[in-house]
């Protein structure tokens, strides 16, 4: 598969949500074994990879958001179903090179992938990015090699088994959320809270976002919903990520920009709902009527749906990496990429 194939997939899948019912919300509760990870390793996928695979995974109703390739689900003794299709992920790395003479030699990727750019530089030695892909499956399609037993119907089980040591998760809409609690009183800026007011909003100009008091919410869920929106766009202000001058700068045309930031805002607020097992109706419809009205302005950049899935991710760990308590199920620690070296040839579709 080549970039602008995968650049194609993700625009589409980006349109196919803007494009569905309203009666659905963003994303399902996430709970841990739906935290977009590689099932072998227990890495998180990051950047556009995680935001992608949740959508794949709504599309096709996977149940459990672990994916692995086809190489290491053979390691650990599950085979992929014949026909099952795989999804393309992408991660960056690095060649180099160096002249000598006239000729181009190439050069392996270690040891130069852990020196300086200063290093590289004195050596003369020229490094390259690029974008490998590869293909994963979900849990769902893979089954015991011996005994033909579904991997997901193993996942479930201890699911189960926790669900019944732990007790199930409180999905009550008042219910109070202390981590979101924190990012109320804790954020980078401040937040207002002004009765009587009928606007939410936050402004890059002053640093600052105003909520409607909370009485003013139907519950607590719309309230945390609304929050987490106006927390996520100030993710992007200029001391923060950089998100919305990147955007005012790449397009001129200011109800696309706007309607880029609204994108990102409301993907990494579903999540981080959804990941504490909220999917509230008023986002549900609101949110994506909302948005609606912009897809339009969408439709220019063929690398749209990387960089808004590839923003929106950068907003749910800038915001998990200060209040862990807030985004359940989301690693922040950096990812190894050690994980590559297993994955071996691109398999789109088991044989």
């Amino acid at each position: 598969m080549k970039k602008e194939q995968l650049q194609q997939m993700f625009n589409e899948m980006l349109n196919r949500k803007l494009n569905e019912s309203w009666e659905k919300p963003w994303f399902v509760p996430v709970n841990k074994n739906s935290a977009v990870t590689n099932y072998k390793t227990g890495h998180q996928y990051k950047n556009g990879n995680f935001i992608f695979l949740l959508f794949a995974s709504m599309f096709k109703g996977f149940s459990t958001l672990q994916f692995m390739t086809f190489k290491q689900g053979l390691s650990l003794g599950y085979m992929v179903g014949k026909g099952n299709e795989g999804l393309p992920v992408y991660f960056y790395s690095f060649s180099f090179y160096k002249m000598v003479g006239a000729q181009r030699k190439n050069l392996p990727e270690s040891p130069y992938n852990t020196w300086t750019t200063k290093q590289l530089n004195d050596a003369k030695i020229v490094k390259l990015p690029f974008i490998k892909i590869h293909h994963v499956f979900n849990v769902a399609q893979f089954s015991d090699v011996q005994t033909g037993e579904s991997l997901q119907t193993v996942i479930n089980n201890a699911l189960l088994n926790e669900t019944e040591d732990k007790g199930i998760i409180n999905s009550n809409p008042e219910r109070t959320l202390e981590g979101c609690e924190k990012v109320l009183t804790g954020w980078e800026c401040k937040i207002n809270l002004v009765p009587g007011s009928d606007r939410c909003f936050y402004s890059p100009l002053e640093d600052l976002i105003q909520l409607t008091d909370r009485p003013q919410f139907k519950n607590n869920e719309y309230f945390y919903a609304t929050m987490l929106h106006e927390v996520s766009h100030s993710t992007g202000h200029e001391i923060r990520t950089g998100r919305i001058k990147k955007f005012n700068e790449s397009y001129k045309n200011h109800k696309q920009a706007y309607a880029i930031e609204e994108l990102v805002a409301e993907i990494s607020s579903a999540f981080i709902m959804a990941s504490n097992n909220f999917a509230p109706e008023k986002q549900k419809i609101n949110s994506a009527a909302y948005l609606q009205g912009w897809k339009e302005s969408l439709k220019e950049d063929e690398n749209l749906a990387f960089k808004v899935c590839g923003e929106a991710y950068k907003a749910i760990s800038y915001i998990a990496e200060r209040f862990p308590e807030a985004v359940p199920y989301f690693n922040i620690k950096s990812e190894n990429h050690s994980e590559l070296t297993e994955v071996g040839e691109e398999v789109e579709m088991a044989s």
